[in-house]
């Protein structure tokens, strides 16, 4: 019985070892962060990433909050994350919008209809405010880069104060400022 007990106990070591050195690498560590006390967000990313809060088209709502990309010589990551405001955001159909997952899924996103995000998107509501999130992510990105990108969306905070501004139009607050 106790030799039994200690080959089933050496294989569940051996297999969660495997598991963990061959089939996953280690979760990548955020190291930097992004915070606008103001706009009521902040965020964590991987080094390799870098942040802007620059807009660098005419999208003035939804509001840019930030946008993190990863660029390698073979491809570009880009997330963005912008804010639905008023007067296009009606509080009236926040109950249309799912709330926050738990936990980001790659797969939640979705085939979008929007002109400020060349991927596909996913819209959630946090603190009575909705928050649409926008991926290109291209097909040959590799396993460790997915996982960092939900890592990045896991790591967002959301205040019930503040809202993203526009950076251009009514509201705005002038010339963007790149953050890296």
């Amino acid at each position: 019985m106790n030799c039994r007990a200690l080959i089933v106990g050496s294989l569940v070591v051996a297999c969660s070892l495997g598991l963990t050195s061959c089939g996953r690498s280690s979760d990548s560590t955020l190291t930097h962060s992004f915070r606008n006390s103001s706009e009521g967000i902040g965020v964590r990313y991987p080094d390799g990433w870098t942040l802007t809060t620059a807009n660098h088209g005419y999208v003035p709502d939804p509001a840019l909050c930030f946008d993190v990309s990863k660029v390698t010589a073979q491809e570009i990551v880009d997330l963005r994350v912008v804010e639905y405001l008023p007067p296009y955001f009606n509080r009236k159909y926040l109950s249309l919008y799912r709330a926050r997952p738990s936990q980001f899924e790659l797969a939640a996103f979705r085939k979008g209809d929007n002109d400020w995000s060349p991927g596909k998107d996913l819209s959630f509501r946090e603190h009575r405010r909705v928050f649409f999130a926008g991926l290109a992510l291209p097909a040959s990105v590799d396993i460790n880069t997915r996982r960092e990108v939900v890592q990045i969306l896991d790591s967002l905070q959301i205040s019930t104060h503040g809202r993203c501004r526009p950076t251009s139009g009514v509201g705005s607050h002038g010339v963007p400022s790149l953050k890296g």
